[in-house]
């Protein structure tokens, strides 16, 4: 009788823990089951190496606190690449500490802690803080408290922060007064978090901490925003610049969200931006105007188009990040004074009071928080009907730009975005939109006595409704619902 062969059939162990002396030998032999499972050491008691089914295997150590019973357990580095020694170095404090009835914030951590790693513990810890922001807020701390960033963040004196925060607050007040609330909440944290035992930043007072004059600048609209559009469109610089400039002031987004504004973001469906991950954690939509429809469709066909950012910068890894110079060049064409890119947001709010919208239409239109219940759980920000109120606001937006910068109320979609044109808005630079498919629908209805739908005309008239356009129709909200 011959034997079945079942060469494909694994049998795995289904035994739990082991325990045993963790040598190096032992790690070399750890295999991967279904479920993780622990080696745990017979000699010092609380050392262990989790192996997991996927991923890396981890060298962990665990103990009750004394007087709690709590089980206090931590993940001390992952296994090849923490020797086992330092493992085993690390394991013994931490069980020192516990067995003292200490919390386990290991004294070699908390007594040698620097001002710098406390900082970057801080933000790429904290959930609160944005993810996509952390790198600059730490980039701008770090030059300011450059000399003090090796220094332990528990030997940092109040009376020595009072005088560096004199000093360079006269020079820079605006600069110095962010860093100064940047690092009083990075010793909270760090407080909370049993790092540090006091905060030497809580004697700057509100005596010491000077007016800061919000910013106000916008653009004039009879005299400077005329003379900037104008120049956008004839100032030679990277289309990339000038692209991301129209989407700034078109629809008042806020800088980083729209320089760094991916693809998977923009919906060429329903002709819509959608923001998850903003700055006030808030979802954002934005329903395209023509002229940002035709511009990201535009950019979309481009040949070089990047994979994953409508805004590449020069390089093609990242987003571009500043655009100072594009409207340096802008502004010195134009002859208008200084204008930082968050004042075309600002610029946004005042075209939005010319035509004659309601502080909170503005606002929703910024994004800015409503705290309102229904604001927040009831409101369908993605209904029909409010993506249509909206885009009919910033079409009106978009024409008077245009008409700005070229004299016609869609110039600048003729003539730097026409592949990004429906047929039917190339028909007339100056006049509105024939749609044909309309226009034979409507006679078709006073034939018969009646409107008809979609489906009618299809069914009456296969040659009219050939001349459906239905992306042109979803892009000016005349699509019907079936």
């Amino acid at each position: 009788m011959s034997v079945l062969k079942q060469p494909n059939v694994i049998n795995l162990e289904v035994n739990s823990n082991k325990k045993i002396h963790i040598t190096q030998k032992v790690i070399g032999a750890i295999k991967k089951r279904q479920k993780a499972y622990f080696i745990r050491d017979t000699k010092l008691i609380g050392f262990a190496i989790k192996v997991n089914p996927k991923g890396q295997s981890k060298f962990i150590v665990e103990s009750r606190i004394s007087g709690s019973g709590r089980n206090k357990r931590r993940e001390l580095g992952v296994v090849g690449v923490m020797q086992l020694s330092q493992a085993r170095d690390l394991a013994r404090d931490f069980l020192n500490d516990i067995q003292s009835g200490v919390e386990p914030v290991e004294r070699k951590l908390k007594n040698e802690l620097t001002l710098e790693a406390l900082a970057e513990f801080c933000y790429r810890t904290n959930l609160n803080i944005k993810k996509t922001r952390v790198d600059s807020y730490l980039k701008e701390l770090k030059f300011v408290l450059k000399p003090f960033l090796n220094r332990k963040a528990s030997d940092f004196s109040s009376l020595e922060y009072l005088e560096f925060y004199h000093k360079n607050v006269k020079k820079r007040p605006a600069v110095m007064d962010r860093i100064h609330r940047q690092l009083k909440a990075v010793y909270n944290f760090g407080i909370d978090k049993k790092l540090v035992e006091s905060n030497p930043t809580v004697i700057v007072t509100k005596h010491d901490r000077p007016t800061i004059k919000p910013r106000e600048r916008s653009l004039s609209l009879d005299l400077e925003l005329p003379k900037f559009m104008k120049s956008l469109v004839e100032v030679d610089i990277p289309s990339v610049y000038r692209d991301a400039i129209w989407l700034l002031i078109a629809t008042g987004m806020r800088k980083t969200e729209a320089l760094s504004l991916k693809w998977s973001e923009v919906d060429f469906y329903r002709y819509i931006i959608l923001l998850e991950d903003t700055k006030n954690k808030h979802s954002h939509l934005i329903p395209m105007s023509n002229l940002i429809r035709a511009m990201l469709t535009a950019r979309y066909n481009s040949p070089d188009r990047h994979e994953k950012y409508v805004f590449p910068n020069a390089l093609g890894k990242n987003p571009i990040s500043d655009i100072r110079k594009p409207v340096a060049k802008i502004l010195k064409n134009s002859e208008v004074d200084h204008l930082a890119p968050h004042d075309l947001r600002r610029t946004f709010t005042a075209i939005g009071q010319q035509h004659g919208l309601e502080i909170y239409e503005i606002e929703a239109l910024l994004n800015h928080v409503n705290k309102s219940t229904a604001n927040k759980h009831y409101i369908d920000k993605t209904s029909p009907g409010l993506i249509k109120k909206r885009r009919a606001i910033l079409n009106q937006f978009s024409e008077y730009l245009e008409r700005m910068a070229t004299g016609y109320k869609h110039g600048v979609r003729f003539k730097s975005y026409s592949e990004g044109l429906f047929d039917e808005e190339k028909d007339d630079l100056e006049g509105g939109v024939t749609y044909n498919y309309q226009v034979a629908k409507e006679q078709l209805e006073a034939a018969a006595g009646c409107e008809l739908t979609d489906s009618d005309v299809k069914n009456r008239s296969p040659s009219v409704y050939k001349l459906r356009n239905e992306a042109l129709e979803r892009a000016y909200d005349i699509w019907e619902m079936d």
